[in-house]
């Protein structure tokens, strides 16, 4: 008896199909993976490692189940372990983590700079976040964890070395101690001052300058630092040695002078004793006294030198002699023509004693007269 023979080939399709899926899914994680610019290189390479696995212990979890249930256990469990594969970013987040510390790190020594002006502090910290976009971007965009790291450092190099300069305080600053130094050279030079009221000025100045630079200082916008650069170079050049000069201690020592000298002169032309020649010779020698007296003034250096110039050009005024010496000599002479003649008239025995007395006062009414003659 011939058996017949059966033409069934049973197909296998519910294991393949299975794989299938896993396999699908697993290519569709591979290429996210390898889209995700989070990861670098090394990273979607260890994920893809990981995917790779996944569906390699799926299919074997797949091929050792016997039922068409196993088979769709294995196959769902091999789905969720491939779908739990999202690749972990370490190296770009730390790097960025990194550049946005250095700039915090920046901006906070930025604000600490005392010596910046709000607006410079604002434009340094602009150019801080500036840094930081290019070195978040440069980042994002390397390729692999070599790359990040060169990036992180390149970035922190460049946030870091951001300039704080300050141009409007110190410009300010330059302002003031010009106008300083230039009131200082005025005073210094000014021959009518004692060395007291230079130092006493030049304290002034000091202080002038001091709160100028301290206003400087407080002033926060560069307008304001601007403003009270010129403000204290104004109040500098204001300064005066003296508020008057004709008050300084030299200039009251030579008006004390020229009054004894005023004062010399008069007294002079009312010296009826002497001659118009003897008073003019008188008074050019108090006017040379007082010329003498007020160029040491002039070259006096201290207070006490000052006034010592000053009461020896009194003195020296004072002291010049008022000597009729012409005068005097014709009055010596009349007195001796006198002399003589009374003589004579003692001795001439023609006359009597009343005609002698008479004659004798005759020739003294003759000296009266005569000396009283100009």
């Amino acid at each position: 008896m011939v058996r017949p023979r059966l033409s069934i080939t049973p197909e296998a399709k519910v294991r393949p199909d299975a794989i299938k899926e896993v396999e699908a899914a697993a290519e569709a994680k591979k290429d996210q993976i390898s889209k995700n610019k989070e990861l670098t290189a090394e990273e979607q390479a260890k994920a893809i490692q990981a995917v790779t696995e996944a569906v390699q212990n799926a299919r074997n979890a797949i091929n050792g189940s016997d039922t068409n249930a196993l088979v769709g256990t294995a196959k769902e469990a091999g789905l969720a372990a491939i779908g739990a594969i999202q690749g972990e970013a370490k190296s770009k987040p730390a790097a960025l983590a990194a550049v946005a510390q250095a700039a915090e790190t920046k901006k906070q020594g930025i604000e600490r700079n005392a010596a910046l002006t709000s607006d410079e502090k604002a434009e340094a910290v602009r150019k801080v976040n500036e840094e930081l976009a290019k070195a978040q971007q440069a980042i994002k965009d390397a390729a692999n964890d070599e790359a990040v790291t060169n990036e992180q450092g390149k970035g922190s190099i460049a946030i870091s070395g951001v300039a704080e300069t300050p141009v409007a305080r110190p410009a300010a600053d330059r302002v003031v101690e010009a106008a300083a130094a230039a009131k200082r050279q005025e005073i210094e030079s000014n021959g009518k001052l004692t060395e007291e009221e230079q130092k006493a000025a030049l304290a002034k100045v000091d202080a002038a300058l001091a709160a100028a630079k301290e206003e400087i200082k407080q002033a926060e916008s560069s307008a304001d630092v601007a403003a009270k650069g010129e403000a204290g170079k104004a109040a500098i050049e204001a300064i005066k040695a003296i508020e008057d000069q004709a008050q300084s201690t030299k200039d009251l020592a030579k008006a004390a002078i020229t009054q004894a000298e005023q004062d010399k002169k008069r007294q002079i032309e009312n010296n009826t004793q002497l001659t118009r020649e003897e008073k003019n010779d008188a008074i050019s020698a108090v006017e040379a006294k007082a010329d003498a007296a007020r160029n040491a003034i002039d070259a006096a250096k201290k207070l006490a030198d000052v006034q010592a110039q000053e009461v020896q050009g009194k003195a020296d005024i004072a002291g010049v002699a008022e000597t009729p010496a012409a005068k005097n000599a014709s009055k010596a002479a009349i007195q001796a023509a006198a002399e003589l003649k009374k003589a004579e008239i003692r001795n001439n025995g023609n006359l009597t004693d009343e005609e002698k007395a008479e004659a004798i006062g005759k020739v003294d009414e003759a000296v009266t007269k005569a000396n009283q003659c100009d």
